[in-house]
């Protein structure tokens, strides 16, 4: 009686011990599928952290490259987690290029405005150029019309002196009383 209430022992232990390792397996099999399908959700939030739109484009075409079957009692919901995750990915993707377009526009957009400022600086200062070079040459003429008319004048004076000392000396000496005193 020992001996078959150990054999039935050994028998329950190795089906307990069966049972246990098919749980463990079908519990290991549940989480990779599980793994699989939150792998394939976190794309998504890939996307969410890429810089280009085409870096997202490229982790659409990764997920699309995934095998779709090997979900088994879970293929609905893989299926879903994939449809949805694909449309989050291209959802974010075209914003991503539109926000890349906007930029694009923006910076050209800064582009035309820096290059209309440097015209316009470029033309100031053409204009203050012109202008400092038509005011030299006004103070040039000013000063050379000054100058002119004050060598004018010196000669006019230089002339009016030489007058008055020809007709001092033309004229007869006229007696003073300041000279007889002397």
């Amino acid at each position: 009686e020992d001996r078959l209430l150990a054999l039935r022992d050994k028998w329950d232990a190795d089906r307990a011990a069966e049972k246990a390792e098919a749980e463990r397996l079908e519990r290991a099999r549940i989480t990779a599928i599980h793994e699989r399908i939150a792998t394939i959700r976190a794309y998504a939030d890939a996307a969410l952290q890429a810089k280009t739109s085409k870096a997202v484009a490229d982790l659409i075409e990764r997920l699309m490259a995934e095998p779709t079957d090997g979900f088994e009692e879970f293929e609905e919901e893989g299926a879903t987690a994939r449809g949805l995750t694909l449309a989050r990915m291209a959802e974010i993707r075209d914003t991503k290029a539109a926000e890349e377009v906007e930029r694009a526009r923006v910076a050209a957009e800064q582009e035309t405005e820096r290059q209309r400022l440097a015209a316009e600086r470029a033309e100031l200062e053409r204009q203050q150029a012109e202008a400092r070079a038509a005011q030299a040459q006004a103070d040039a003429k000013a000063k050379a019309e000054r100058e002119a008319a004050e060598a004018q004048l010196a000669a006019d004076r230089a002339a009016f002196a030489a007058e008055q000392d020809r007709q001092r000396r033309h004229q007869p000496q006229r007696w003073s009383p300041a000279h007889r005193h002397r």
